[in-house]
C-alpha cells in the first residue's frame, strides 16, 4: 500500500546518509527500528557498534537455495552459540508444533521458561537416551535461524493437547505438538500452530546474567516490593534456561515486563541435562584441580564452587580481576539457571537509555 511504499523511500533515503559517524550519533532505539525496517535480524545485537555494523553490512544474506531451508540440514540457532554451547543428544526428524498454553487453557505458563508436551515424549526419549531421562531435561526449539531453550514443566496425557491442535506425530509415535508460553512464539518468529525443529542438549550452568527491561515501569513494579531481590529471584527461578537474545516475560502484581538476556557467563565444563550415565569428563577435570579460595574481604574460606563469598558476597579474586560480569565463569550465548549460584545485573532499561542518548 501507500503507507508500505511511503516508508520504503524514507529508508532508502537513511541509507544513502548512513555513515559510520552518522550512525554512532545516533541512539541505540533508533538503530533498532532501522534494523528491523529493513527487516535485518537483531537478535544478539547488544552494544551500539554491533548495531551500526549491522546497519553498514545492509540487508545482504547468502543465497539459500529454492523452498528455504535445505533438505536434511538443520538451522543454525542461537542456542548452539559461537562456542557450540548447547550439547545436543538428540534431535527428532519430525517437526513439533507449537501451540500457545494461554489459549490451552495454561496462561501461568507465559511467565515461565517451561513447556507442557504429551506424554508420548517420554517414552520416545528414553529409547533414544538409553532408558535414563536427564534429571534436567532441557529442549532446543528452533525455527529457520532462531532458537530458545527450555525446560519441561509437566508431562499430560496426547488427547488433551491433541484437543487444543495438535495433530502428527515423530518416528515411533509421539505426537508432535507441545503447548509453549507466547514469549517463545515470539522470539522465534511463528505464529500459534507453527512448527519448529526439537532437541535434547544440555548446557552449561549459569553464574551470571544481564537483563534489561524494555521499560521503566519493571523497576519501579520491584522497587515497590519488601523484598526486591527475594522477588527477582523467585521470578528468575522461573526459567530453566536462556540465551543471549532471549526478551522473557517477568510478572510482578498482574502486569507483565519484557526483558531482554544481554550477556550470559557459565561453566561449560559443568552441564545440565545430561544423564547420569553420561559423564561430563569436564566437570570431571574441574572438580580434580578446584581449589577453597579465601575471601579478600572477610577472610572467610569457601568451597570451590562458589562464584561469590558465602558470608559477604564479595566476588572470587581471579572473576573480579577478570571483569566482564560477575559471577565467575566465561561469556556463554545459553546457559540452564537449576541448582546454579546465579547472579543477576539489572541494566537500565531500553527506555532510560533511549532516553539518556
Amino acid at each position: 500500500g501507500e503507507e508500505e511504499e511511503a516508508e520504503l523511500m524514507r529508508q532508502a533515503l537513511l541509507m544513502s546518509t548512513e555513515t559510520e559517524a552518522v550512525l554512532s550519533g545516533l541512539p541505540i532505539r533508533e538503530l533498532r527500528a532501522r534494523l528491523q525496517a529493513r527487516g535485518i535480524p537483531t537478535v544478539g545485537l547488544v552494544e551500539k557498534a554491533e548495531l551500526v555494523a549491522a546497519l553498514l553490512r545492509g540487508t545482504e544474506q547468502p543465497d539459500e537455495p529454492a523452498g528455504g531451508e535445505r533438505e536434511g540440514v538443520a538451522p543454525v540457532p542461537k542456542c548452539d552459540g559461537d562456542a557450540g554451547d548447547a550439547q545436543v543428544l538428540l534431535t527428532f526428524s519430525q517437526r513439533a508444533r507449537l501451540l500457545s498454553a494461554a489459549a490451552a487453557g495454561r496462561p501461568t505458563l507465559d511467565g515461565t521458561g517451561k513447556v507442557v508436551v504429551p506424554r508420548s515424549w517420554l517414552r520416545a526419549l528414553a529409547l533414544v537416551l538409553g532408558g535414563e531421562l536427564p534429571r534436567t531435561l532441557l529442549l532446543r526449539l528452533s525455527h529457520r535461524e532462531s532458537a530458545v531453550c527450555v525446560g519441561v514443566d509437566e508431562f499430560v496425557e496426547d488427547a488433551s493437547i491433541a484437543a487444543a491442535g495438535g495433530g502428527g506425530s515423530f518416528d515411533g509415535g509421539a505426537l508432535a505438538a507441545a503447548l509453549v508460553p507466547r514469549w517463545v512464539l515470539t522470539s522465534l518468529g511463528v505464529a500459534a500452530g507453527e512448527e519448529a525443529l526439537v532437541s535434547v542438549v544440555a548446557l552449561p550452568r549459569a553464574t551470571w546474567v544481564r537483563l534489561q527491561p524494555h521499560t521503566d515501569a519493571f523497576a519501579a513494579s520491584l522497587g515497590r516490593d519488601a523484598d526486591p531481590r527475594q522477588l527477582l529471584t523467585q521470578l528468575i527461578n522461573r526459567f530453566v534456561a536462556v540465551s543471549v537474545g532471549d526478551t522473557i516475560q517477568l510478572a510482578i502484581d498482574g502486569q507483565r515486563h519484557a526483558l531482554d538476556v544481554t550477556a550470559l557467563r557459565g561453566t561449560p565444563g559443568e552441564r545440565c541435562g545430561l544423564p547420569g550415565t553420561m559423564l561430563d569428563v569436564g566437570a570431571a577435570l574441574r572438580s580434580l584441580d578446584a581449589k577453597p579460595w579465601a575471601c579478600g574481604v572477610c577472610t572467610l574460606i569457601n568451597p570451590p564452587g562458589r562464584a561469590s563469598c558465602s558470608a559477604c558476597s564479595t566476588r572470587r579474586p581471579e572473576d573480579a580481576a577478570a571483569g566482564g560480569g560477575g559471577g565467575g565463569g566465561v561469556p556463554v550465548r545459553s546457559a540452564c539457571l537449576v541448582d546454579v549460584d546465579l547472579e543477576v545485573d539489572l541494566a537500565p532499561s531500553a527506555e532510560a537509555e533511549g532516553v539518556a542518548e
